[in-house]
């Protein structure tokens, strides 16, 4: 994990959840006692190729709206947390390339969720998921099923637990924010990624119980030494069959956060977001994090 003085990035840009993301960044870098950076990219077309160039005076104009940007969410922050240390970096740079390449590397970076038109969620969408599969810290993306409601701050934090290369991570990642939070851990884990699967064993009249309980003692061995570590924690295990996404965009619904590892069980070096985390970050009716390390491959 990051250490102590990384700072929390927040990722300033047009979205339908930005006030939600700068609100539940501001909450992230409370809880860890940590600056709170906010970031903004001013791109433009042609801005990074001489063919056409950009017109004259573009790129000083865009980058007085951006000020413009970052005075406006900074305010924001003053009204929520005027004690709040908060940095502001403003660059011409593509924001997937901003985000990914921050010094020193932060605690989480933090993205609101795409808008509902479709061409902004080309372009933030592609941001989102080039920083999830590519970030060397966690990412969170803030959602919300009712954005008018403002953040979830009751129920659980929901782990959603595969047996990948990087569920340590996750595991770990889960168990802090729970902690800080003061709220129960529910660990998830579908026993597998297909619903054909599913039903093909079912038409063969498999007896499921000998395969839970094999995967429950997994599980629990996989957790044993965060329980000792968090005892304040209460943790329930949770066994699916189906798709994971869909059982966890349905607890997602009574929760506060879900956390997921950034890999799937495919193991595929080329693979750096797994299709279950891809769809949460898109679909989840909570805020989302991505568990990433600073050692993780970019």
């Amino acid at each position: 994990m990051s250490s102590d003085k990384a700072p929390i990035v927040v990722g300033i840009a047009e979205s339908n959840n930005q006030e939600l993301a700068v609100a539940w960044a501001v909450a992230e870098a409370a809880r860890w006692k940590a600056p709170l950076r906010l970031v903004h990219a001013v791109v433009a077309t042609g801005l990074f190729f001489d063919n056409p160039p950009p017109p004259s005076g573009l790129l000083d104009e865009l980058m007085r709206a951006g000020e413009t940007v970052l005075d406006d969410a900074h305010a924001r922050i003053t009204q929520l947390a005027p004690d709040l240390v908060v940095q502001r970096e403003l660059r011409a740079a593509h924001p997937s390339s901003l985000l990914l390449t921050q010094d020193p590397t932060p605690r989480t970076v933090v993205l609101g969720a795409p808008h509902t038109h479709v061409m902004d969620r080309l372009f933030v969408g592609s941001t989102t998921t080039a920083v999830a599969a590519h970030a060397h810290c966690p990412v969170a993306v803030v959602r919300t099923a009712h954005p008018d409601q403002g953040l979830p701050t009751a129920g659980p934090v929901v782990l959603g637990l595969d047996f990948g290369t990087n569920s340590e991570m996750a595991i770990e990642l889960a168990f802090q924010q729970a902690a800080q939070r003061g709220t129960e851990l529910l660990v998830m884990h579908a026993t597998t990624d297909s619903e054909t699967q599913v039903r093909v064993i079912e038409s063969f009249a498999v007896n499921w119980e000998p395969v839970l309980d094999v995967q429950r003692r997994q599980l629990d061995d996989r957790l044993a030494r965060w329980r000792d570590k968090y005892p304040q924690v209460p943790t329930t295990v949770q066994l699916a069959h189906g798709r994971p996404r869909h059982e966890l965009i349905e607890a997602g619904k009574r929760a506060q956060l879900l956390v997921v590892g950034s890999r799937g069980r495919s193991g595929f070096p080329g693979l750096l977001l797994g299709s279950t985390s891809h769809a949460l970050l898109h679909h989840a009716p909570c805020p989302v994090i991505v568990a990433r390390s600073t050692s993780a491959a970019s």
